[in-house]
């Protein structure tokens, strides 16, 4: 740790809101290592994470504009990050941060936008809600809508593990917890 940081800033066992993990794990990296963060699947940056470090962290998102809450977006850049080749280096990011944003996409996309992570980070969290609303994972009912507008898939602790091993990143924490508007969630972070 970086002389003068709190040990306890870093203690994710006592962490079970999934915007305090994110929060978390942005200050770690601003407090101990270079490179920029990338906030991917911003949306209005609800945490909000940009203020932390306003010249590190990028916010990225698919869209602009988020129409299911009617209001723009706060991306700095645009890009879809499960089907686009990430508009950045190898290794240029000392963070990746994929807030509630996994559930969206297919299995496939998943596997796309973790091996990307893979490549332009060292380090990443997650976090995703275990969502098993019959209506929120069925891509018939998801394809009545625009990319990323709903869930699509259904993380169990088996699967996000899976995929996160399969992209290349070792798990160093992964914590379900209570998601609030679901009875559960995993906070996941991974080196």
């Amino acid at each position: 740790m970086a002389s003068g940081m709190s040990e306890t800033l870093w203690h994710l066992d006592s962490i079970t809101d999934r915007f305090a993990f994110q929060r978390a794990a942005v200050t770690r990296a601003v407090h101990n290592k270079t490179g920029l963060i990338l906030n991917v699947g911003c949306k209005e940056d609800p945490v909000p994470l940009k203020p932390l470090a306003p010249d590190r962290v990028v916010n990225c998102d698919i869209s602009d504009y988020d129409f299911i809450e009617n209001r723009p977006n706060c991306q700095d850049v645009l890009f879809d990050c499960a089907r686009d080749r990430w508009p950045y280096n190898d290794r240029e990011a000392c963070l990746v941060v994929m807030g509630d944003i996994l559930e969206h996409l297919g299995v496939e996309d998943v596997r796309f936008a973790l091996a990307e992570a893979r490549r332009v980070g060292g380090s990443l969290a997650v976090t995703t809600p275990h969502d098993t609303s019959p209506d929120m994972c069925c891509d018939e009912f998801a394809n009545r809508f625009a990319r990323g507008e709903r869930h699509r898939t259904c993380f169990t602790e088996a699967l996000l593990r899976e995929l996160l091993v399969e992209a290349g990143w070792k798990v160093t924490h992964f914590r379900t917890v209570d998601y609030v508007f679901l009875p559960e969630g995993y906070l996941v972070f991974c080196e």
